[in-house]
């Protein structure tokens, strides 16, 4: 089961306060600097964090040692400068507690049976630039983020060679590992991936390092260690099997957790701006290949930040198809044929693990409410198409008293 995070900010970059319940699905909404990426990378942040200390990365008293601020990991993210004298965070996660407060962090460890490590993805939205230039890897300065985006790319276009891109038109990705060049290839045309329009600049990225991620952490026979990874395990095999004190139950019991701790038990996906510079019904396509990669494992989540309506109108059709599949009479064969055409079952999303944020220009941000098996439309996004139409009425009062 995908345990519910809760992660609360105050004084921190553009937020005064908030407070986030992220569950398996997470939207955030709301206008320019409002804070949605401050979010997205908090969470991210202190997801790593947390797979760090499981992992034995780092211990506790590393993460408290210092100005925590300062480490590497923040500005990893470019949001050092963000913290204040009077900033408090406070994450609750699945196997620890981040507690920051007056220029501190503190570290609580929870009481937790089994092991949980989740690979952690961060989609920036500047990921166009990687598919815009030949041999992206020889940019200078690129943002760490970016860079550890682009390595996950290039490895995704290694094992996946090809991808039918989940679109309407059937498009398809293809990669010339001999000639290094990426290829959109549809019925009638092929153009590199840097000649694209940037639609497909913005989609081909995102979507090679989710579908590859997701695959490698589904797929549990495949060893996702690498080098560094495979010598530490085998220490601390080693260590274990060394201890003459130690019973062959206990022994057994420690290598599971070794081996639990060194195996992915989900994906945590967190991706800015998916909508980007795509057409309202390829935004459809996408959202739900990206839920249905998300819909793979319990475990996996997805974060999405979001300027689109579009985007919540989808996912409203996702969440009542949802409900719709449960009560569908499994005999139904033309129902299930018409409700999968408009969302495919893998796409639907459970209501109750749904959270949607609109985060305001004062920077306070509130939860949307549920109306039944559908996101409320009472949102920023929503009443702003509401406004044009009013500003539209406007025009035309100015437009009688002009003819007066």
């Amino acid at each position: 089961m995908c345990q519910q995070i809760k992660l609360s900010i105050k004084n921190f970059g553009p937020i005064k306060e908030g407070s986030f319940l992220i569950d398996k699905y997470t939207v955030l909404i709301g206008g320019q600097g409002t804070g949605k990426s401050t979010v997205a990378k908090l969470f991210s942040l202190f997801t790593w964090l947390e797979k760090a200390l499981v992992r034995r990365i780092y211990t506790g008293k590393q993460l408290q040692q210092g100005n925590f601020k300062n480490k590497n990991f923040n500005e990893y993210h470019r949001i050092a400068n963000y913290y204040r004298a009077e900033t408090e965070l406070e994450y609750d996660g699945v196997h620890y507690q981040f507690v920051y407060a007056n220029e501190k962090l503190k570290v609580i460890p929870k009481d937790k049976q089994g092991v949980e490590v989740v690979k952690v993805m961060y989609i920036p939205a500047e990921r166009n630039i990687l598919s815009a230039v030949d041999k992206p890897s020889s940019i200078k300065g690129l943002p760490e983020p970016l860079s550890a985006f682009l390595e996950e790319l290039e490895q995704s276009k290694l094992k996946l060679k090809t991808m039918t891109l989940p679109l309407h038109t059937g498009v398809r990705f293809e990669y010339d590992r001999l000639n290094d060049i990426s290829w959109v290839v549809g019925t009638d045309y092929k153009v590199r991936l840097t000649e694209a329009s940037s639609g497909y600049q913005s989609l081909v990225p995102m979507c090679l390092v989710t579908a590859c991620l997701s695959d490698m952490v589904a797929d549990t026979a495949k060893s996702d260690l690498n080098v560094s990874d495979k010598m530490k395990l085998q220490k601390e095999v080693n260590e274990v099997m060394a201890n003459s004190r130690l019973s062959e139950d206990v022994k057994n019991a420690m290598l599971q957790n070794i081996s639990a701790r060194f195996k992915y038990s989900g994906f945590v996906n967190v991706v800015e701006e998916m909508e980007q510079n795509l057409y309202p019904l390829s935004q459809k396509d996408v959202l739900y290949f990206l839920l249905s990669q998300c819909n793979k494992m319990e475990a996996n989540r997805l974060m999405l930040t979001t300027h689109s309506p579009y985007i919540l109108n989808y996912l409203a059709l996702s969440t009542k198809a949802h409900a719709l599949w449960q009560i569908m009479p499994h005999g139904s064969k033309t129902l299930r044929m018409r409700l999968a055409e408009i969302v495919p079952e893998i796409a639907c999303v459970d209501i109750e693990k749904l959270t949607v944020y609109e985060l305001s220009e004062d920077g306070t941000s509130r939860r949307l409410k549920h109306i039944g098996d559908i996101p409320t439309d009472d949102n920023f996004l929503n009443n702003l198409l509401g406004e044009t139409n009013d500003w539209f009425n406007d025009l035309l009062d100015l437009e009688e008293q002009c003819q007066a």
